[in-house]
């Protein structure tokens, strides 16, 4: 009897790993606003759009508990933190210049994680590259750097100020932070000449072997995503593709979205499918072009997982794209003014001509620039203040004669009122030698201020900025409040 009460107790083990619990008690001190900001895991899987905003409680301590199994990856306030189940206190002191004042579990790992280079991955593994084209040498290098930086959390480890588990999952980051580098660099390389040497087309089929895009945990990389990504599409339906002789017959944007969802889920299985699948929509649902294509992907994905922790988050866009397309049915209203012969204006001087005797707010986006669509929150608040200074507001839009229904169809929805106008390739040209020193790239959104047909401030504060620029603009234009 005993026998069997020891195998059933072993039996429900993974279970009781499973479904464990961590209480966070998390203190804020001399905050502005006292809010605690907590980008937590889908699924055990890291999935940005996935936050929670809290205020403090009567007694100053939000009180936040999740399930995790070992170890899960949170950002709080900012901060990476690897979670374990049981309590752990939290202290954050906006009054003192290191936020973080306590934790009673890894601090220190904690303090030394949130202070790594964070230098994004592909301007990594092109530095790695410039300095080295030899592929043993590549390899031997990211293997150093890699345990370069594992070593004062070892060293941690060993002085018992981190738990192995936190170790572990440190470990695991870094392990899958160099994989990633590894694939990154034929991969740059191949994009940018369209071919690979031997050495790299190992390298870059070796990384794959050597760490298989198939643990979960793996998707709290933030990089992992694309990682994944170019996996699938660069490497497996271009490159190898290529190396076949198979072209690719994409002929559109409908088609290419339809293309890419579909590879992720038939090169994917099992939570990995999912997660990837949820990732690639929500990738593209957050660019807010709005396109009808991924409402019917998105429509599959729930026909495939009607109980996805992941559909509450896509819906918030998928709701938004289908706003959008009613708003296309519309008519401009009466304060959303388009510039008449727009086409034929080939300058920066010949478009203020026409505000020759005006203060102008200028504000220069693209239907593509989600920076720019982010900032239009803020224009509800930056308008009630321009009109109280007699200051008109422009948009240029620098988007490409195909995207001109897009175009219109976002001043409606973003209720951009004021005037527009969309470049031709004159005045874009223009506007990149005025403003862009002449560069081909060129970077938005960007505000000027312009009175009375000349330039007072290129490059002004963003809506976002709220009282910063308001008061700029005073400061400038020497307007009294």
């Amino acid at each position: 009897m005993k026998k069997l009460l020891f195998l059933f107790t072993i039996s429900l083990m993974p279970f009781i790993l499973q479904a464990q619990q961590a209480t966070l008690r998390i203190k804020v001190l001399n905050a502005s606003n006292n809010k605690v900001r907590i980008q937590h895991p889908v699924d055990g899987t890291w999935f940005p759009e996935a936050v929670d905003e809290q205020k403090n409680g009567i007694d100053s301590i939000i009180k936040y508990t999740l399930t995790v199994n070992k170890t899960t990856w949170l950002r709080i306030n900012g901060y990476p933190f690897i979670i374990e189940p049981g309590i752990t206190n939290i202290v954050f002191d906006y009054g003192k210049k290191d936020v973080l004042r306590h934790t009673d579990r890894n601090m220190e790992g904690i303090i030394l994680f949130s202070k790594r280079d964070n230098q994004f991955y592909q301007d990594k593994a092109r530095t790695f590259y410039k300095n080295d084209t030899n592929t043993v040498a590549l390899l031997k290098r990211i293997e150093q750097e890699k345990e370069a930086e594992l070593k004062p959390f070892t060293d941690l480890l060993v002085a018992k100020k981190i738990s192995l588990n936190f170790y572990e999952a440190v470990q695991n980051y870094l392990n899958v932070n160099a994989v990633i580098i590894e694939a990154a660099i034929p991969m740059i390389v191949f994009s940018e000449t369209k071919k690979l040497n031997s050495e790299l087309d190992a390298m870059w089929t070796n990384a794959y072997k050597k760490h298989p895009l198939t643990n979960i945990q793996d998707t709290f990389n933030p990089d992992f995503y694309y990682h994944a990504d170019y996996y699938v599409f660069t490497y497996l339906q271009y490159y190898l593709a290529q190396k076949r002789g198979i072209k690719s017959d994409i002929k559109n944007e409908n088609d290419y979205f339809k293309y890419k969802y579909q590879c992720f889920g038939t090169t994917f299985s099992g939570k990995m499918r999912e997660y990837l699948m949820a990732s690639f929509l929500q990738n593209e649902m957050m660019q807010n072009k709005f396109q009808p294509v991924l409402l019917e992907l998105f429509n599959d994905f729930e026909k495939q997982y009607p109980r996805s922790h992941f559909t509450p988050y896509l819906q918030t866009h998928a709701t938004q794209i289908e706003a959008f397309n009613k708003v296309k049915k519309t008519s401009l209203n009466q304060k959303q003014k388009i510039i008449a012969d727009y086409g034929k204006i080939d300058s920066f001087e010949q478009l203020l001509r026409q505000f020759k005797d005006k203060t102008v707010f200028i504000d220069i986006w693209a239907t593509w620039c989600g920076p720019c669509k982010e900032e239009f929150r803020y224009n509800k608040d930056l308008e009630q203040f321009l009109t109280s200074k007699d200051i008109d507001i422009l948009f240029i839009s620098t988007d490409k004669d195909e995207a001109d229904e897009q175009w219109k169809t976002m001043i409606k929805y973003y209720n951009l009122e004021g005037w527009h106008i969309r470049t031709n390739k004159a005045l874009l040209q223009d506007l990149k030698n005025k403003f862009w020193a002449g560069k081909n790239g060129y970077a938005i959104p960007r505000y000027v201020l312009v009175s009375r047909g000349k330039v007072v401030n290129a490059n002004t504060f963003r809506p976002s900025d709220k009282e910063q620029l308001y008061n700029q603009l005073i400061s400038e234009l020497k307007i009294g409040l």
